[in-house]
């Protein structure tokens, strides 16, 4: 399955005067972005940009584990009505892969994640949780509760 890393970081959002909230929202998912590309470099991960770059919504970074290209998708989600992140890790596979192939879903993104759950260990995360697209659909755009952590 596809897993979806959810957490919230120690340090609390920078305030801002944006008025935009898409902006707001994008500015709110930074911090976490770098800092997870710094932590994810610092496991000898190859990444393609010195820093994230912006895509709708959120941050994205690009690291390369053997193989296989990855990206990984870092934004706000406001889950539970507090400064929850998440994480998408998805396999990049070229335009034509993209458009008509479906989305991978099975062991092939096993390498991102586990470098995630590292990372993220690291940087001292709070209330991580793995979900499955299901799963996050639900707390995301449905808004049901987030469970507990596991402990």
């Amino acid at each position: 399955m596809r897993y979806i890393a959810v957490f919230k970081t120690r340090e609390p959002l920078a305030d801002s005067a944006e008025d935009d909230p898409e902006r707001l929202t994008l500015e709110s998912s930074r911090p976490a972005a770098t800092e997870l590309l710094k932590t994810i470099r610092q496991q000898r991960v190859v990444t393609g940009f010195s820093e994230p770059y912006d895509g709708e919504g959120g941050w994205h970074l690009v690291a390369k584990i053997g193989t296989h290209r990855f990206s990984v998708f870092t934004h706000w989600t406001g889950i539970n009505n507090d400064d929850y992140f998440a994480c998408q890790p998805t396999l990049k596979r070229g335009v034509l892969g993209s458009l008509f192939l479906s989305a991978v879903t099975d062991e092939r993104l096993r390498p991102i994640r586990d470098a995630l759950e590292r990372a993220l260990i690291q940087m001292r995360v709070e209330h991580l949780q793995w979900l499955t697209q299901e799963e996050f659909r639900q707390v995301y755009c449905d808004g049901r509760p987030l469970g507990k952590p596991a402990a």
